[in-house]
């Protein structure tokens, strides 16, 4: 809770829009979300219009490993605070994810990253290999028979 006082976040593969609004909600200053499809980036503009954000709101209606992957020009600030991964289940998308936001410093030293994917246990070796290598912290993690939820560090 008290890490988003104040932040800067991502919400990549947004969908309803809810992790980012929720944030936004208990104190987070600005989230920019992605969005591929355009009628769900369409909700989430309305649904921050009838919270009466907007003004903290920026929606990117693009795909989100495109954007990752361009340079950082005129996007502030230097690394943010909060990141939410949460993307489609079964495309192999979260660890190309997480290395984007490393490799071009969407993420850095303090960021926390929010990831759910589908209980693969390629994933979650992956996930913990990096902790021993030492470029994340998992903070937490838990694992259901439909998803594993973790919040890692970078460190």
């Amino acid at each position: 809770m008290n890490d988003l006082i104040d932040s800067r976040g991502l919400d990549l593969y947004a969908g309803t829009g809810a992790l980012g609004l929720e944030a936004i909600s208990r104190g987070a200053l600005e989230i920019i979300f992605l969005e591929q499809d355009k009628h769900t980036a369409e909700n989430i503009k309305k649904c921050a219009q009838d919270l009466g954000v907007s003004a903290q709101v920026l929606i990117k209606n693009q795909d989100v490993l495109k954007f990752l992957d361009q340079p950082r020009t005129n996007i502030s600030p230097r690394f943010f605070d909060l990141i939410f991964c949460d993307p489609p289940f079964f495309k192999n998308l979260l660890l190309e994810t997480l290395d984007l936001l490393i490799k071009n410093s969407w993420a850095g030293p303090g960021s926390l990253i929010y990831l759910e994917c589908e209980p693969d246990i390629n994933l979650l070796e992956n996930l913990n290999s990096r902790a021993e290598s030492g470029q994340i912290k998992i903070l937490k993690q838990k694992r259901t028979a439909q998803v594993v939820y973790s919040l890692v560090g970078l460190v």
